[in-house]
């Protein structure tokens, strides 16, 4: 499951895996953030194994991805949205995170943030105009 959150005006990308109770966070300026979400996203992974049944030991595993970080203050909404589309079209089978983008932490290209705009602003005019 995808979630994308602002947090103090900084857009981040949550992976999360149910089954394993892993929460991967794709930070474009990867800083600590106090992910206010925390307490919310653990309590729904304690009352999905509660329904399930099953005692929840321990809370869900938060992890840091390393992935291309973004060079100025502004393209974060842009990144997370080609985290979003990397991982659907050439990552979708990986089971975990740790090494999806392992060779690649320096920023995407003009090129590939172009590419991310113009989908976003097809699919907007498409279904929003």
């Amino acid at each position: 499951m995808y979630v994308f959150i602002n947090c103090r005006e900084h857009w981040l990308l949550l992976v999360i895996n149910v089954c394993s109770r892993m929460v991967y966070v794709l930070d474009p300026l990867e800083r600590d953030q106090d992910i206010q979400l925390k307490p919310v996203v653990n309590m729904a992974f304690r009352s999905y194994m509660n329904q399930r049944g099953q005692r929840a030991k321990n809370l869900a595993q938060w992890k840091n991805v390393k992935c291309p970080q973004q060079p100025g203050g502004v393209e974060c909404g842009y990144y997370v949205m080609k985290y979003m589309h990397d991982l659907c079209t050439k990552y979708s089978t990986y089971t975990s995170l740790d090494k999806v983008f392992q060779d690649r932490t320096t920023p995407y290209s003009i090129e590939e943030i172009d590419e991310i705009r113009e989908m976003w602003a097809k699919y907007f005019c498409k279904e929003c105009v």
